[in-house]
């Protein structure tokens, strides 16, 4: 990969556009795609508001950093690196699954951040069956009064796109949380959904 950045574009005001005027977009040479340097070790959240800020973004344009946590310790941790808010979950190792509803609690109650809770009963495929799909509806009815700001879920059908009446099922039983479609985003075959 190489390290030549992208020239900046004056008159993109997107968040994207004030990241590529800041020389932090790397190129990649092998699908010639950009990818953004959010790391904190390459570069802290605090530089790329700033940068935005700079350029013009409107603050609710601007990247949110989230960071993966799988303990109420680790929400303090993520506060103290600069992070927006967190993704709570458990197994990371295994593509992330749900906390337990203790975890979950004590997470609200400790972090300084809003805390987004993963709601996955299983690793493997994002396909469910319609026992998975009442599980997460269940677990979804108690993010609320844990304390959750919002949950993340995604369901595909077997041939790869989005599985709209599970997630219409789980929209009716958020009561009002954020809602973050996961990393199904990536199985999917229907992008365009």
């Amino acid at each position: 990969m190489s390290q030549e950045p992208v020239p900046a574009h004056a008159t993109d005001k997107s968040a994207a556009g004030a990241i590529r005027g800041h020389s932090i977009i790397e190129k990649d040479s092998s699908n010639e795609g950009q990818r953004l340097l959010l790391n904190c070790r390459l570069l802290p959240i605090e530089a790329v508001h700033q940068a935005c800020e700079a350029s013009g973004v409107p603050a609710q344009n601007q990247p949110i950093l989230e960071v993966c946590v799988q303990s109420p310790t680790d929400c303090s941790l993520a506060a103290e690196g600069g992070a927006d808010r967190v993704e709570l979950c458990q197994a990371i190792e295994l593509g992330g699954l749900s906390p337990s509803f203790g975890t979950i609690a004590a997470a609200c109650q400790i972090s300084p951040l809003p805390v987004i809770v993963l709601i996955r009963p299983r690793p493997g495929d994002f396909v469910y069956s319609p026992a998975e799909i009442d599980c997460v509806t269940k677990d979804l009815e108690q993010l609320k009064a844990l304390g959750a700001r919002g949950a993340a879920f995604g369901a595909l059908t077997a041939r790869g796109g989005v599985d709209r009446d599970a997630l219409e099922t789980w929209i009716a039983a958020s009561h009002g949380l954020e809602l973050v479609f996961h990393r199904a985003f990536d199985s999917s075959g229907a992008l365009h959904e």
